[in-house]
């Protein structure tokens, strides 16, 4: 009989999260598990999950407020405690602190191991880190990005370093190529923390030095108009642009040969992987918690600016655009990121310490 493993997702709609979940999930699938995948939003279905994964929405609500915030976030509780008991998983995996402590929570009393991960900063948590290092600690495992992360927390149950896999686009992910395109590039949900905002002022800065190159950011959130406003403000209608959501930014037609991450936090961005695998010049912030400084190999991947720091990465676009000899050597640097990252690598990471837990969990039962 095939183990049932059970996912929290946050959402089945893109996000690194989100993303990464389902790696694991199809992984899961083809090596004979038994896959069920839950979702705290309605949002449509943009991720890959193998057609034969069971999927259930319990729809968390999460925009609500007041009275109505705790009655969504009690009956979710309800509902998923009801699903697991329901489905009966022999190992749940979550991802994010908060989602963490909640299944510890709620799976009180059915001795169903837990795989939690961070996938943040836990240095910006504060307070709240007490809370979640008890919950990792109620955990059969916690899978870690970075040393850095691990090192935080300091947990007496079991640690591990997975990060990211390389996630291949194209039938030709052996050849490497860099792109030409004046253009800079920027994707992401447009949220605060990914600080398109200071993209956009950074590009401002060194309009005038770049005068060839446009700035295409793809994705939506909640701060799309108060972008738009931003540039309008900054005259730059016809130089930046927000292009929307798009499936694969490294797909479009948009003669971008730039990619830039401007986030002020990240645990090991997709995105930046995704466009250091397609040939792009990249650039990001150095984001605690080490994530960005592992994928550039310390700056010789990626060039590397501090974070909220609008003149530094002004003066490295201005850097690359005008130095296509140096943009070239980063791009094909940049690559080797392709054989680190190898889908193959971190899926065989994950099946054994997922095996690892099941049959620990199995002798334990005996």
């Amino acid at each position: 009989m095939s183990h049932k493993v059970l996912f929290i997702f946050p959402r089945f709609h893109i996000g690194g999260v989100s993303k990464s979940l389902s790696f694991v999930a199809n992984v899961c699938h083809e090596h004979g598990m038994n896959v069920h995948c839950v979702s705290m939003s309605t949002e449509p279905e943009t991720i890959y999950l193998n057609k034969a994964i069971y999927r259930y929405t319990i729809d968390l609500h999460e925009h609500s407020k007041g009275l109505k915030r705790i009655f969504y976030r009690v009956l979710f509780m309800i509902r998923l405690r009801y699903l697991i008991h329901k489905i009966r998983p022999n190992l749940i995996i979550v991802y994010k602190p908060d989602l963490v402590k909640a299944l510890v929570y709620n799976t009180v009393g059915l001795h169903i191991p837990i795989i939690g991960s961070e996938r943040g900063n836990p240095i910006e948590y504060g307070e709240r880190s007490k809370l979640y290092k008890w919950a990792y600690n109620h955990c059969a495992a916690t899978v870690f990005q970075t040393e850095a992360a691990s090192n935080f927390y300091k947990l007496k149950t079991k640690s591990v370093i997975i990060p990211n896999p390389a996630f291949f686009r194209s039938n030709n992910n052996n050849e490497s190529r860099s792109r030409d395109g004046l253009n800079i590039v920027s994707v992401g949900r447009l949220s605060e923390e990914k600080n398109f905002a200071g993209l956009i002022k950074a590009f401002n800065l060194c309009k005038d030095e770049i005068k060839d190159s446009k700035l295409i950011i793809y994705g939506d959130g909640p701060e799309f108009n108060k972008l738009q406003s931003l540039i309008k403000e900054k005259g730059l209608e016809n130089r930046v642009f927000l292009s929307g959501y798009v499936q694969d930014f490294t797909k479009q037609d948009d003669n971008a040969g730039i990619f830039v991450l401007n986030s002020l936090t990240e645990g090991m961005p997709n995105a930046l992987i995704e466009a250091m695998i397609a040939g792009y010049t990249c650039i990001s912030t150095d984001c605690p918690i080490g994530g960005p400084a592992w994928l550039s190999d310390n700056g010789k991947r990626v060039r590397l600016v501090p974070i909220n720091d609008d003149k530094n990465l002004s003066k490295a676009l201005r850097e690359v655009v005008n130095n296509r000899e140096e943009a070239q050597l980063l791009s094909i640097k940049a690559q080797e990121i392709k054989e680190v990252l190898h889908p193959t690598r971190i899926a065989d990471k994950w099946i054994s310490l997922i095996n690892e837990i099941l049959n620990e969990n199995q002798r334990a039962i005996k």
